[in-house]
Protein backbone atom coordinates (compact mmCIF):
# COMPACT_ATOMS: atom_id res chain seq x y z
CA UNK A 1 0.00 0.00 0.00
CA UNK A 2 2.81 2.37 0.89
CA UNK A 3 4.57 1.62 -2.39
CA UNK A 4 1.36 2.29 -4.34
CA UNK A 5 0.98 5.70 -2.64
CA UNK A 6 4.61 6.56 -3.38
CA UNK A 7 4.15 5.54 -7.01
CA UNK A 8 0.98 7.63 -7.23
CA UNK A 9 2.89 10.64 -5.87
CA UNK A 10 5.78 9.98 -8.27
CA UNK A 11 3.42 10.07 -11.21
CA UNK A 12 1.47 13.06 -9.91
CA UNK A 13 4.58 15.25 -9.75
CA UNK A 14 5.98 14.28 -13.16
CA UNK A 15 5.15 17.56 -14.92
CA UNK A 16 6.70 19.67 -12.15
CA UNK A 17 9.89 17.61 -12.29
CA UNK A 18 9.88 17.90 -16.07
CA UNK A 19 9.64 21.69 -15.85
CA UNK A 20 12.65 21.84 -13.53
CA UNK A 21 14.70 19.50 -15.70
CA UNK A 22 14.06 21.57 -18.82
CA UNK A 23 16.23 24.31 -17.32
CA UNK A 24 18.89 21.88 -16.07
CA UNK A 25 19.50 19.59 -19.03
CA UNK A 26 21.97 21.18 -21.48
CA UNK A 27 20.31 21.96 -24.80
CA UNK A 28 16.87 20.68 -23.80
CA UNK A 29 15.07 24.00 -23.55
CA UNK A 30 15.54 24.93 -27.21
CA UNK A 31 13.91 21.66 -28.30
CA UNK A 32 10.98 22.33 -25.97
CA UNK A 33 10.42 25.75 -27.55
CA UNK A 34 9.43 24.26 -30.92
CA UNK A 35 6.49 22.12 -29.70
CA UNK A 36 5.49 24.91 -27.30
CA UNK A 37 5.26 27.42 -30.16
CA UNK A 38 3.48 24.89 -32.36
CA UNK A 39 0.87 24.30 -29.67
CA UNK A 40 0.52 28.02 -28.98
CA UNK A 41 -0.04 28.82 -32.67
CA UNK A 42 -2.59 26.01 -33.02
CA UNK A 43 -4.53 27.14 -29.94
CA UNK A 44 -4.52 30.89 -30.65
CA UNK A 45 -5.27 30.72 -34.39
CA UNK A 46 -7.97 28.05 -34.05
CA UNK A 47 -9.74 29.76 -31.17
CA UNK A 48 -9.60 33.16 -32.85
CA UNK A 49 -11.08 31.80 -36.06
CA UNK A 50 -13.78 29.70 -34.40
CA UNK A 51 -14.94 32.19 -31.76
CA UNK A 52 -15.08 35.14 -34.17
CA UNK A 53 -17.11 33.11 -36.67
CA UNK A 54 -19.73 31.69 -34.31
CA UNK A 55 -22.14 34.60 -34.50
CA UNK A 56 -22.08 34.58 -38.32
CA UNK A 57 -23.26 30.96 -38.37
CA UNK A 58 -25.62 30.93 -35.40
CA UNK A 59 -27.53 34.20 -35.93
CA UNK A 60 -29.13 33.07 -39.24
CA UNK A 61 -30.26 29.83 -37.60
CA UNK A 62 -31.83 31.66 -34.65
CA UNK A 63 -33.48 34.09 -37.08
CA UNK A 64 -35.05 31.15 -38.91
CA UNK A 65 -36.59 30.00 -35.63
CA UNK A 66 -37.81 33.37 -34.35
CA UNK A 67 -38.42 35.20 -37.61
CA UNK A 68 -37.63 38.60 -36.06
CA UNK A 69 -33.92 39.56 -35.91
CA UNK A 70 -34.67 42.62 -33.76
CA UNK A 71 -36.88 41.13 -31.06
CA UNK A 72 -35.92 40.41 -27.46
CA UNK A 73 -36.47 36.67 -27.91
CA UNK A 74 -34.01 36.60 -30.82
CA UNK A 75 -31.42 38.50 -28.78
CA UNK A 76 -31.69 36.18 -25.76
CA UNK A 77 -31.69 32.96 -27.78
CA UNK A 78 -28.81 34.18 -29.93
CA UNK A 79 -26.63 35.07 -26.92
CA UNK A 80 -27.37 31.75 -25.17
CA UNK A 81 -26.70 29.75 -28.35
CA UNK A 82 -23.42 31.59 -29.03
CA UNK A 83 -22.31 31.05 -25.42
CA UNK A 84 -23.04 27.30 -25.46
CA UNK A 85 -21.49 26.88 -28.91
CA UNK A 86 -18.43 28.76 -27.66
CA UNK A 87 -17.93 26.30 -24.79
CA UNK A 88 -18.28 23.31 -27.10
CA UNK A 89 -15.95 24.91 -29.64
CA UNK A 90 -13.23 25.49 -27.03
CA UNK A 91 -13.36 21.84 -25.97
CA UNK A 92 -13.25 20.62 -29.57
CA UNK A 93 -10.38 22.98 -30.50
CA UNK A 94 -8.22 21.87 -27.59
CA UNK A 95 -8.90 18.20 -28.22
CA UNK A 96 -8.19 18.44 -31.94
CA UNK A 97 -5.19 20.66 -31.15
CA UNK A 98 -3.81 17.92 -28.92
CA UNK A 99 -4.16 15.37 -31.73
CA UNK A 100 -2.40 17.65 -34.22
CA UNK A 101 0.36 18.67 -31.82
CA UNK A 102 1.23 15.04 -30.99
CA UNK A 103 1.89 14.46 -34.69
CA UNK A 104 3.80 17.65 -35.50
CA UNK A 105 5.83 17.80 -32.29
CA UNK A 106 6.76 14.10 -32.13
CA UNK A 107 10.32 14.54 -33.56
CA UNK A 108 11.12 17.23 -30.97
CA UNK A 109 9.61 15.19 -28.15
CA UNK A 110 11.81 12.24 -29.13
CA UNK A 111 14.89 14.43 -28.70
CA UNK A 112 13.64 15.69 -25.32
CA UNK A 113 13.11 12.13 -24.13
CA UNK A 114 16.58 11.05 -25.31
CA UNK A 115 18.30 14.02 -23.68
CA UNK A 116 16.47 13.44 -20.40
CA UNK A 117 17.29 9.73 -20.27
CA UNK A 118 20.92 10.46 -21.16
CA UNK A 119 21.12 13.17 -18.49
CA UNK A 120 19.72 10.74 -15.91
CA UNK A 121 22.22 8.05 -17.02
CA UNK A 122 19.41 5.68 -17.90
CA UNK A 123 20.49 2.25 -19.09
CA UNK A 124 20.16 1.20 -22.71
CA UNK A 125 20.31 4.74 -24.12
CA UNK A 126 22.76 5.62 -26.84
CA UNK A 127 23.33 9.12 -28.26
CA UNK A 128 21.03 9.66 -31.25
CA UNK A 129 22.73 10.63 -34.49
CA UNK A 130 20.86 12.24 -37.38
CA UNK A 131 20.03 8.97 -39.15
CA UNK A 132 18.73 7.36 -35.96
CA UNK A 133 16.79 10.50 -35.04
CA UNK A 134 15.21 10.57 -38.49
CA UNK A 135 14.28 6.90 -38.20
CA UNK A 136 12.73 7.37 -34.76
CA UNK A 137 10.95 10.56 -35.88
CA UNK A 138 9.37 8.89 -38.91
CA UNK A 139 8.30 5.96 -36.77
CA UNK A 140 6.91 8.27 -34.10
CA UNK A 141 4.95 10.25 -36.70
CA UNK A 142 3.38 7.02 -37.92
CA UNK A 143 2.57 5.97 -34.37
CA UNK A 144 1.19 9.45 -33.65
CA UNK A 145 -1.17 9.18 -36.63
CA UNK A 146 -2.50 5.88 -35.31
CA UNK A 147 -2.82 7.35 -31.81
CA UNK A 148 -4.66 10.38 -33.23
CA UNK A 149 -7.28 8.08 -34.76
CA UNK A 150 -7.52 6.16 -31.49
CA UNK A 151 -7.87 9.37 -29.47
CA UNK A 152 -10.53 10.63 -31.88
CA UNK A 153 -12.53 7.45 -31.32
CA UNK A 154 -12.02 7.69 -27.55
CA UNK A 155 -13.15 11.32 -27.67
CA UNK A 156 -16.43 10.25 -29.24
CA UNK A 157 -16.89 7.53 -26.61
CA UNK A 158 -16.13 9.96 -23.77
CA UNK A 159 -18.59 12.46 -25.23
CA UNK A 160 -21.28 9.77 -25.16
CA UNK A 161 -20.27 8.66 -21.64
CA UNK A 162 -20.37 12.27 -20.44
CA UNK A 163 -24.15 12.02 -20.26
CA UNK A 164 -24.00 8.93 -18.01
CA UNK A 165 -23.13 9.45 -14.30
CA UNK A 166 -20.00 7.60 -13.12
CA UNK A 167 -19.19 6.41 -16.63
CA UNK A 168 -18.18 9.97 -17.54
CA UNK A 169 -15.56 9.94 -14.74
CA UNK A 170 -14.27 6.50 -15.74
CA UNK A 171 -14.13 7.50 -19.41
CA UNK A 172 -12.25 10.74 -18.69
CA UNK A 173 -9.76 8.93 -16.42
CA UNK A 174 -9.18 6.35 -19.14
CA UNK A 175 -8.41 9.12 -21.62
CA UNK A 176 -5.90 10.69 -19.22
CA UNK A 177 -4.23 7.30 -18.78
CA UNK A 178 -3.75 7.07 -22.54
CA UNK A 179 -2.28 10.59 -22.67
CA UNK A 180 0.08 9.65 -19.82
CA UNK A 181 1.15 6.57 -21.74
CA UNK A 182 1.65 8.75 -24.81
CA UNK A 183 4.00 11.05 -22.84
CA UNK A 184 6.24 8.18 -21.75
CA UNK A 185 6.01 6.39 -25.09
CA UNK A 186 8.76 8.64 -26.51
CA UNK A 187 11.16 7.28 -23.88
CA UNK A 188 10.06 3.74 -24.69
CA UNK A 189 10.76 4.39 -28.35
CA UNK A 190 14.25 5.67 -27.57
CA UNK A 191 14.87 2.45 -25.66
CA UNK A 192 13.50 0.45 -28.63
CA UNK A 193 10.92 -1.31 -26.44
CA UNK A 194 8.45 -3.54 -28.25
CA UNK A 195 4.68 -3.25 -27.90
CA UNK A 196 4.42 -6.28 -25.60
CA UNK A 197 7.09 -4.88 -23.30
CA UNK A 198 5.45 -1.44 -23.27
CA UNK A 199 2.08 -2.86 -22.25
CA UNK A 200 3.73 -4.98 -19.55
CA UNK A 201 5.49 -1.83 -18.29
CA UNK A 202 2.13 -0.05 -18.13
CA UNK A 203 0.50 -2.85 -16.14
CA UNK A 204 3.44 -3.12 -13.75
CA UNK A 205 3.49 0.65 -13.02
CA UNK A 206 -0.25 1.33 -13.14
CA UNK A 207 -0.13 3.37 -9.91
CA UNK A 208 2.46 5.70 -11.46
CA UNK A 209 0.39 6.14 -14.60
CA UNK A 210 -2.67 6.83 -12.45
CA UNK A 211 -0.81 9.66 -10.73
CA UNK A 212 0.23 11.07 -14.10
CA UNK A 213 -3.38 10.86 -15.29
CA UNK A 214 -4.61 12.78 -12.24
CA UNK A 215 -2.09 15.56 -12.86
CA UNK A 216 -3.07 15.77 -16.53
CA UNK A 217 -6.69 16.04 -15.46
CA UNK A 218 -5.85 18.96 -13.17
CA UNK A 219 -4.14 20.85 -16.01
CA UNK A 220 -7.49 20.92 -17.83
CA UNK A 221 -8.72 23.35 -15.18
CA UNK A 222 -6.86 26.04 -17.14
CA UNK A 223 -7.86 25.95 -20.84
CA UNK A 224 -4.88 25.23 -23.08
CA UNK A 225 -2.49 24.47 -20.21
CA UNK A 226 -2.33 20.75 -21.04
CA UNK A 227 -1.10 21.45 -24.56
CA UNK A 228 1.43 24.06 -23.49
CA UNK A 229 2.88 21.76 -20.82
CA UNK A 230 3.31 18.75 -23.11
CA UNK A 231 7.11 19.27 -23.49
CA UNK A 232 7.40 19.30 -19.68
CA UNK A 233 5.24 16.17 -19.54
CA UNK A 234 7.51 14.34 -21.99
CA UNK A 235 10.63 15.27 -19.99
CA UNK A 236 8.90 14.45 -16.70
CA UNK A 237 7.78 11.08 -18.06
CA UNK A 238 11.37 10.24 -19.08
CA UNK A 239 12.54 11.25 -15.61
CA UNK A 240 9.88 9.02 -14.09
CA UNK A 241 11.11 6.09 -16.14
CA UNK A 242 14.69 6.65 -14.98
CA UNK A 243 13.56 6.81 -11.33
CA UNK A 244 11.67 3.53 -11.67
CA UNK A 245 14.74 1.94 -13.25
CA UNK A 246 16.84 3.12 -10.31
CA UNK A 247 14.78 0.95 -8.00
Amino acid sequence: MTTAIKDLKLGFTFILRGLKLLFKIPGALKWAVFPFLINLIIISSSLTFVLTSLDDYISPLIQMLTGDPTGIIFTILNKVAVFLAGIISVVVVFYVGFLISTIIASPFNSILAEKTLDYKNSSGVKPINFVMWLKISMRQIGISLIRALLFAFIGIVIFIFSFVPLLNIIGAFGAFLIVAFDCIDYSMEVKMMGLKKRLAYFRKNFSVFSGMALMLGLTLMVPGLTLLLLPCAVVGAADTMSILEGR
